[in-house]
């Protein structure tokens, strides 16, 4: 507002658009282009646009970073106001507000963070019982010179 202020003050007329992109650590408010170039001669019918920072920025994707990794990126893209969710020694599942939408680079980023899952060791199969051998048949023995038994009618 102070910019646009000084513009009237020399009789001129100006305008403020909002930056589509900026620095990640443009604060919010500054004045990062004017159009025409600063020190140029400008007409007084002319308008001049001063391009904002609008202190925002897209929220990268953390999803399966460990926390160390998802700081780093929070960083990168100039979020500095984070806090985390969780095992410190879990991985990224989601984060608040939503990855890829549009988060002024001062509000609370919360990163929720879960446990990695390790396969579990399949247990010791139960031990079989024993098997008992089967008894070895034995053969009937009938004296000597039995009759067979004769068939009923």
């Amino acid at each position: 507002q102070e910019a646009l202020d000084r513009l009237k003050e020399a009789g001129l007329t100006g305008a403020s658009v909002a930056a589509t992109d900026e620095p990640v650590d443009a604060k919010k408010g500054t004045v990062l282009r004017v159009t025409p170039a600063e020190g140029a001669e400008v007409a007084v019918t002319e308008t001049v646009t001063l391009t904002i920072a609008t202190g925002q920025g897209r929220l990268p994707v953390l999803i399966n970073m460990t926390r160390d990794e998802a700081e780093a990126e929070l960083e990168r893209y100039g979020f500095t106001n984070h806090q985390f969710e969780g095992p410190d020694d879990g991985r990224v599942v989601r984060t608040d507000p939503q990855a890829l939408g549009i988060v002024d680079r001062e509000s609370l980023v919360t990163i929720f963070l879960q446990a990695e899952r390790t396969a579990e060791p399949s247990p010791d199969p139960e031990p079989e019982p024993p098997v008992e051998p089967d008894p070895e048949p034995t053969e009937s023995v009938e004296p000597p010179g039995s009759p067979d038994p004769e068939p009923t009618p």
